[in-house]
């Protein structure tokens, strides 16, 4: 065993006394580890500064096997999270402690609660164990019917009446443009609705927008009626000098504010100066086509997989060497399963239908491994996925434009190369380079002269203080 002396409570550590028997927190910490990432709780130790105290606890054995009961009693812990083998006693000294390693609760069973009140459902972060909000046990629940709240009718009766038409035709020319001669054309706009059940009958008979409908299709307004935490927010950044060169917010009152024209704007915004590759296919260079396919994939996968009851915005950052979006909720199919393909669960089902229809995100489970595949004949580095539950559940795809080192070239050389297009006209010293990347001025001062040698920095002549390198564009 780790010595548990040094351990520091953190996200994943937990220690409790327990010198008078299972504490009662045990079902509220246990219940946090479940609903977020896992855990460990060590039983007999008390937290201290600069090292713990362990005290051990009394009759082990007994409080194993009480602890074993308890969570296999359903009204008590929701979803018995543990069994006996992720449960022990190890000696440190001469006391025990009670070892419990807490998995995280499959999706399908979350949230884990206790005492049979699906109020008194805990997460966890950096303070320790918290009471779920209203908000993030909708999240959870929502994510677990077969139904997808996104295609539901509206609660506040929307209706055609409050689609933008501006952003219907713009959807319905994408629609013809990537089908032709399709079923919808010769429609009008409310039959089309109708017909691609973005506009279904509510329980009284009445024509209404579906939840996505209002999200893709209306207005800023009428979206925070019934997503009260809806925000998008698209920020480029190309230059570092100042903190955006644009932004594009789902507040501004200059457009619709709803998601399919905020897709269509930042579209519009990466694709000025998207880095590719030159990428031949039968004779084409098909790398600009490849990367934009890939950016919409990108963003289609985080609109239909955003979880709208969370307080995390949708979030779109372009920065010169990279390109990240991030939504509330992590992956329905988790990470793992994302990269490999082949699987499908969106949690928005509607919204992901919506996009397939113009030719972005098949209903396949191939939109991450495409984007995978499109960066790699692009010989850019992988794509970067991050899933956290601090603040909240929430999914960041990063598509870092740094080529794949060649043979010859080093991983420093491409860092050195970054931290100096970040600086921009700036321009950044030896010793900035050396101290950002916590190494010598000499080596810095090698790798850089050598980037020099091959023409991918270029320097402003000065070989002693006052030299600065750029890129060489």
């Amino acid at each position: 065993m780790k010595d548990i002396k040094y351990l520091k409570e953190k996200t994943h550590i937990e220690f409790k006394e327990a010198k008078n028997g299972v504490p009662k927190s045990l079902y509220e910490t246990i219940s946090s580890f479940a609903n977020t990432q896992g855990g460990t709780i060590y039983l007999g130790v008390k937290e201290g500064n600069p090292t713990n105290e362990v005290v051990g606890v009394k009759d082990a054995s007994k409080m194993v096997k009480d602890i074993i009961n308890t969570i296999h009693n359903e009204s008590k812990v929701s979803y018995p999270i543990i069994d006996e083998d992720d449960i022990s006693i190890e000696k440190y000294e001469d006391n025990e402690v009670v070892v419990i390693k807490v998995k995280e609760a499959p999706n399908s069973f979350k949230p884990v609660y206790i005492n049979n009140n699906l109020s008194m459902a805990y997460g966890r972060d950096l303070e320790g164990d918290y009471l779920l909000r209203k908000e993030q046990i909708k999240h959870y629940l929502n994510d677990n019917t077969e139904d997808c709240y996104d295609s539901l009718p509206n609660k506040k009766g929307y209706s055609f009446a409050n689609v933008n038409i501006e952003s219907l035709r713009a959807y319905r020319n994408d629609v013809n443009r990537e089908q032709g001669n399709n079923l919808y054309k010769d429609l009008s706009d409310e039959e089309f609705l109708v017909k691609t059940a973005l506009l279904v009958n509510d329980d009284r008979g009445k024509l209404v927008l579906t939840n996505a409908g209002v999200v893709l299709l209306t207005s800023f307004t009428e979206i925070l009626n019934i997503w009260p935490h809806y925000f998008l927010d698209y920020q480029r950044n190309t230059t570092y000098i100042s903190k955006w060169d644009n932004r594009i917010t789902s507040d501004d009152l200059a457009w619709s504010g709803n998601m399919y024209d905020f897709y269509r704007l930042v579209i519009s915004d990466i694709n000025i100066d998207l880095p590719t590759s030159y990428v031949s296919m039968n004779g084409r260079d098909m790398g600009k086509i490849l990367m934009v396919d890939c950016v919409k994939e990108m963003l289609a996968n985080a609109f239909s997989n955003h979880s709208f009851f969370l307080r995390i915005p949708l979030k779109v950052v372009r920065n010169p060497r990279s390109l990240s979006v991030r939504n509330a909720g992590r992956m329905p199919v988790g990470k793992t399963q994302a990269i490999r393909g082949g699987l499908s669960r969106a949690r928005n089902q509607a919204i992901l239908t919506f996009f397939r229809r113009i030719g972005v995100a098949e209903k396949a489970g191939t939109g991450i491994p495409k984007m995978f595949n499109a960066m790699k004949l692009n010989n850019y580095e992988a794509p970067q996925i991050t899933e956290d539950t601090i603040p909240e559940d929430m999914t960041t795809v990063t598509l870092n434009f740094r080529a794949v080192p060649k043979k010859g070239e080093t991983k420093i050389e491409h860092e050195i190369v970054d931290k100096v297009e970040e600086s921009g006209d700036y321009g950044m010293s030896i010793n900035n380079i050396a101290s950002s990347l916590n190494i010598s001025r000499q080596y810095a001062s090698t790798i850089v002269n050598n980037l020099i040698s091959r023409m991918i920095l270029i320097d402003n002549g000065k070989q002693t203080k006052g030299r600065l390198v750029y890129v060489n564009k």
